[in-house]
């Protein structure tokens, strides 16, 4: 007898109950066995902990249930790469954002910004420097920064990702993040900036000295800025012993991508 058996049996019971019900004990025991070997077998993986397997950038759990041949993959941002040990009180200097006047936090409230962002980008810098500052009158981030550094023996590159929750936009109309001005588009220069719908103003900025700039600003919102440089993005170099890696680690579309996918 079946399990389906067993339950039309109970069924017809609960309908009649003035009715007789016989039922072959044997194969219910026998159902109940296979119950039991099949939690058996759920409990002994999970104890083996043979949950989850690590599959390039995203984590792919079995479903335990009957008939299934697919996993459940949920994506993990990746862990951010060590920090050079520079002082990030000084590193974001002339950062877009940046404030000289208000503390700089390291760590802490940037890193979670700067996982999801190196997700995106698809890129693995050698070191990453997280740090943040409040806003104005508060203790909450106000804008995050993180510098990713790329080294290749003597040579390096970086990027720079800064987040500002309430940009102070100067009165010029029209606004500066909706056009590309005369110095962005002379001597080498290159510009182009359009309208993502939902998003905001997406500029994007190539510079003679072989710098790429993408910005990403929503009409009081938060602005998502992100530099990258064959060599210094900021005014303290890595180190003096090294030298420009010449070539961008990272393609513009790439940079594009992880941009709109920050805010």
């Amino acid at each position: 007898m079946s399990e389906n058996e067993v339950k039309e049996a109970f069924d017809a019971y609960r309908a009649d109950p003035g009715g007789e019900v016989r039922l072959d004990t044997a194969a219910i025991t026998s159902a109940g066995r296979r119950r039991v070997r099949r939690n058996q077998v759920l409990i002994g993986v999970a104890g083996l902990g043979v949950v989850a397997t690590l599959v390039g950038a995203a984590v792919v759990v079995p479903q335990l249930a009957d008939n299934n041949d697919r996993g459940l993959t949920v994506a993990e941002a990746p862990n951010l790469p060590p920090p050079t040990g520079r002082d990030v009180s000084i590193l974001f200097k002339g950062v877009r954002g940046w404030t000289p006047s208000v503390k700089t936090e390291s760590g802490g409230a940037a890193r979670d910004t700067a996982a999801k962002f190196l997700g995106n980008l698809g890129a693995s810098p050698t070191n990453a420097d997280v740090a943040w500052q409040a806003e104005a009158g508060g203790s909450k981030p106000g804008v995050l920064g993180v510098v990713f550094t790329w080294v290749d023996g003597g040579q390096f590159a970086e990027g720079v990702l800064t987040v500002v929750k309430n940009p102070v936009h100067t009165m010029v109309f029209p606004p500066p993040y909706t056009v590309c001005g005369p110095e962005e588009t002379t001597g080498g220069n290159a510009c182009t900036v359009r309208e993502v719908k939902g998003k905001g103003w997406l500029k994007e900025n190539r510079t003679a000295d072989g710098k790429l700039r993408v910005s990403l600003q929503v009409d009081n919102g938060p602005a998502v800025d992100f530099v990258v440089s064959p060599g210094a993005a900021t005014d303290m170099g890595l180190a003096s012993s090294k030298r420009p890696l010449g070539k961008l680690p990272v393609d513009p579309g790439s940079v594009r991508k992880a941009v709109l996918a920050t805010p």
